[in-house]
């Protein structure tokens, strides 16, 4: 399955806006930490998010379960005109989550400032 990514950002653009409150976590593994925002999506079911890393490299994130009920995933390294598009309200809150190690909520329509 192919996935566009300007559209899968789209649509992760759209659900934040709508969005009372939104989550963006802090996950890590081993010595790698990162901030992820991700909206799940029930029908079908599948997820899109956006990773920033310790080396403030992004990545978009787009997992499914296929027929087989096996999840799926897919990511790639935004490039620098996909990063342009994203609010920097957004990407200044995904550095204070990574920075302190500690996710947070906040209202949607603040991250599209």
């Amino acid at each position: 399955m192919e996935f566009s990514s300007s559209q899968l950002l789209e649509k992760l653009l759209s659900w934040i806006a709508v969005e009372k409150n939104v989550d963006i976590r802090y996950d890590f593994t081993d010595n790698d930490g990162w901030s992820v925002i991700c909206k799940y999506e029930y029908s079908p079911d599948s997820e899109i998010a956006i990773r920033l890393y310790t080396d403030e490299h992004l990545d978009l994130f787009y997992g499914y379960y296929d027929a087989n009920d096996e999840f799926i995933e897919m990511a790639r390294p935004l490039t620098a005109e996909e990063i342009a598009t994203l609010p920097s309200s957004l990407i200044k809150i995904m550095k204070k989550v990574l920075a302190d190690e500690e996710g947070m909520r906040v209202p949607g329509t603040f991250l599209l400032l």
